[in-house]
Order: structure tokens, then C-alpha cells, then sequence
């Protein structure tokens, strides 16, 4: 299962945000791409405890990356509860890949 700890899914997910462009046509969805964006970063939030947009998101997952799963699970996911540090990889991935797929990268 793809996790943003395993350095090659996070060095896809990056590569993946800086092909995003903010007229990126939407492959299901409501949300445009800085709606997204936005989305993501508060998703991000919860892991990291910072507030970021497409620069400040790549910056939050390199940060939530090298923090490491030990301290992503100090936190508590507002609607699922507590998790462990694997989780929320797994669970981060899915996220940023499900909404980059929706944008076609």
C-alpha cells in the first residue's frame, strides 16, 4: 500500500504537485485546482500543523516525510480519532493522489 513515508510514493506525489497547473482541467469533481490545493493543505494540516497553499503543501508533506510516522501519530484525526503513524501515510497518500488524479497529474 503507497505511503508518503516510503521516499519513492512522496517523490511522486511532489513531482505530481509541481506539474499542477492552476487551469488544470478537473477529471471529476467540483473543485478547481487551487480549491484543491487548499483542500489538501488543510488535510495536511492536521499532520504537520501548518497552513499551506501549492508551495506551502509540497513544503508541509516534505515536512510531514521527515518527521516520520512516530510523530504524525501524536496527532488525532478530527473525524476518524487516533492513528498510527502508518495510517496517516497510507491515508495521506490516498488524499493528495486521489485530488491529483482528479486534475490529470
Amino acid at each position: 500500500m503507497r505511503s508518503l513515508f516510503d521516499p519513492p510514493d512522496r517523490q511522486s506525489v511532489l513531482v505530481r504537485l509541481g506539474q499542477l497547473q492552476s487551469g488544470a482541467p478537473r477529471q471529476w469533481g467540483k473543485m478547481n485546482a487551487a480549491q484543491m490545493l487548499a483542500h489538501c493543505s488543510v488535510a495536511m494540516e492536521m499532520a504537520t500543523g501548518e497552513t499551506p497553499r501549492k508551495q506551502k503543501l509540497i513544503g508541509n508533506v516534505n515536512t510531514f516525510c521527515d518527521s516520520g510516522p512516530e510523530r504524525a501519530s501524536a496527532h488525532t484525526h478530527s473525524f476518524l480519532g487516533r492513528l498510527r503513524g502508518e495510517q496517516w501515510g497510507v491515508m495521506m497518500y490516498k488524499h493528495l493522489d486521489h485530488h491529483l488524479r482528479q486534475f490529470g497529474v
